[in-house]
């Protein structure tokens, strides 16, 4: 059922090496399976999708918070008037949700479920099916392995669709901003969102014309002042980010992030 070189196989196409061939055993024993053959005393992967799915919401909710916190610019747009944490839920549900299939599949791991021969029929419960056994074998990696190792598996197959669902979200950010704009054109709040999210999917220079629009309007908006220090700083446009980092340490000396900026942009320059 379970043979040396289908172990092998399995791990490595996944790129783990289980401790416990057990654990690796159990994420793929569906149900169906077990109650086919009562007389085998097995386990099926039940346990272990409820711990995976635990697992996995913790590792994509942390990325999120890590990587993206501060590059939720102007999402209400797209989610609507939710607060913070809601906000991180509906995107985290999203990208588990729509993913966790879809992962699986490209995997190819249902031909090596163990499972029924009705389930064996049941097309329409594949989707389902993946998703349980993605999560199972989540949920095996952590307790084979600990969270390190749970989380570097989850993050392996999962980071490249976060980073393209946000880049997708962003584009639609975009979209909602601009319409806005059509009939605010002076709103420099709006500019200056629209400049960060333009960085995000590395259209840099844009994100600099979009902020002297703003800065036109409000000279003195610090909000814009900053990210133009940054843009710069990114472009290697130091002595430019140099000047625009003492224009707003003129403006509010209490600023405290531009001035760490301003450090950065002058050891850029060689100026220890």
């Amino acid at each position: 059922m379970t043979s040396d070189v289908f172990l092998s196989e399995l791990e490595d196409q996944l790129g783990v090496e289980f401790y416990n061939k057990g654990l690796l055993k159990k994420a793929f024993i569906h149900t169906s399976f077990k109650n086919e053959n009562p007389t085998m005393n097995l386990y099926d992967n039940q346990t272990l999708e409820f711990l995976g799915d635990s697992v996995l919401g913790l590792v994509i909710s942390e990325h999120i918070e890590n990587v993206y916190d501060s590059k939720m610019y102007y999402i209400p747009e797209i989610l609507g008037p939710t607060k913070d944490e809601g906000k991180y839920s509906i995107l985290r549900d999203k990208l588990i949700g729509s993913l966790l299939s879809e992962i699986a599949d490209d995997l190819g791991l249902d031909k090596y479920l163990l499972k029924g021969k009705s389930e064996e029929k049941n097309d329409k419960g594949k989707k389902k099916r993946l998703e349980d056994l993605m999560e199972a074998l989540i949920g095996s990696v952590f307790k084979d392995q600990g969270y390190n190792h749970a989380k570097k598996f989850v993050l392996k197959y999962f980071k490249p669709h976060i980073e393209k669902a946000f880049i997708e979200m962003y584009e639609n950010e975009l979209q909602a901003i601009d319409v806005k704009l059509e009939n605010n054109s002076n709103d420099y709040f709006l500019l200056t969102s629209k400049a960060k999210i333009l960085h995000e999917i590395n259209k840099h220079e844009e994100a600099l014309q979009v902020l002297d629009e703003a800065l036109m309007i409000e000279p003195n908006y610090q909000e814009a002042l900053s990210f133009k220090v940054y843009c710069l700083y990114e472009l290697q446009k130091y002595e430019l980010g140099l000047d625009m980092a003492n224009r707003l340490i003129d403006l509010n000396p209490e600023y405290d992030f531009i001035w760490a900026d301003r450090g950065d942009i002058l050891l850029c320059l060689g100026r220890i």
